[in-house]
This record gives structure tokens, C-alpha cells and sequence, in this order.
């Protein structure tokens, strides 16, 4: 079980994590019972604790969109974008002039980023942020995406 939970925690942003301080020291926890040599000096209920806080926190993030500043990479340079993730499914980002796009996905080690297109793509994307963090205006937005396997 401490295996497979470990694998959700690449797909949980390390912003959720920084500001989740529960889910921060949960992953601590765990980390520090996969590496244990004798685990059966490990109480069943000190090692179930640190799941159970961990997969709480991934359902939380997963329940609405968050809109975040994070330092992503585009063209092999650290670029301030604006990102709203929505949920664990994808995330979107623009940068400031909303000349350029990104779509993310979750992979086994974590989010994974990509250009999305033009600036026509790119004011879509940024308008639905501002939707979601309150600078904008409530509207529909259509945006492509690529659901995984």
C-alpha cells in the first residue's frame, strides 16, 4: 500500500505540497517508513496515518481548480506563468502577455508541460484563469484537451 500511494505523490504540485503543511510531513512520514530496514518495529497505525493524510490531501487538491504563479519551463528557460490546475486532470498557463500557452498533464514523475499554440490560445487560456481567480469575468471558454489512457 505505501507503494502505490507513493506513486500519487509525484501528481500532487509541489505548491500544494509547500502550502499543505499536514501533507508535506505526511510524505516525510512516509518516505522515512519505505526506507526503514525493520518495519515491523513500525505500528500499524503510524504507518496507515501518513496514507490516509496523503490520499485526504491529493482528493482535496483534486476537487477544484487552483490558480497559481509558478517558474515553469519554456523553451529551456524559466518563464513566471500563471496556472490553474484543475484538479489532478490537466493545467493550464499563460505568461503575463498572454503571447504564450502551456498544457500539463500528470505523469508518473509528475506534471509534465507543453506548448498549447498561439496567442489566440493563449488570451482562451488567460481568460479562464482570470475566470478562475476572480480578475476576470465569469464566461465559457473552449480549450482543447487530450485525455490519457
Amino acid at each position: 500500500l505505501e507503494d502505490l500511494v507513493a506513486e500519487v505523490v509525484p501528481l500532487v504540485p509541489g505548491f500544494f505540497v509547500r502550502e499543505s503543511s499536514k501533507l508535506a510531513k505526511a510524505i516525510e512520514e512516509l518516505k522515512k517508513h519505505r526506507a526503514a530496514e525493520d518495519k515491523s518495529k513500525l505500528g500499524l497505525n503510524q504507518r496507515l496515518s501518513p496514507l490516509v493524510q496523503i490520499l485526504t490531501e491529493t482528493e482535496r487538491f483534486n476537487q477544484k481548480i487552483w490558480p497559481v504563479d509558478e517558474q515553469l519551463e519554456v523553451d529551456g528557460a524559466p518563464k513566471k506563468m500563471r496556472v490553474a490546475y484543475l484538479g489532478l486532470g490537466a493545467a493550464y498557463a499563460v505568461d503575463g502577455t498572454a503571447s504564450i500557452a502551456l498544457i500539463g498533464h500528470t505523469g508518473p514523475t509528475g506534471w509534465t508541460f507543453r506548448e498549447l499554440g498561439g496567442a489566440e490560445l493563449a488570451a482562451q487560456v488567460q481568460a479562464m484563469i482570470g475566470a478562475a481567480d476572480g480578475s476576470g469575468e465569469s464566461q465559457i471558454v473552449t480549450l482543447p484537451l487530450a485525455l490519457g489512457k
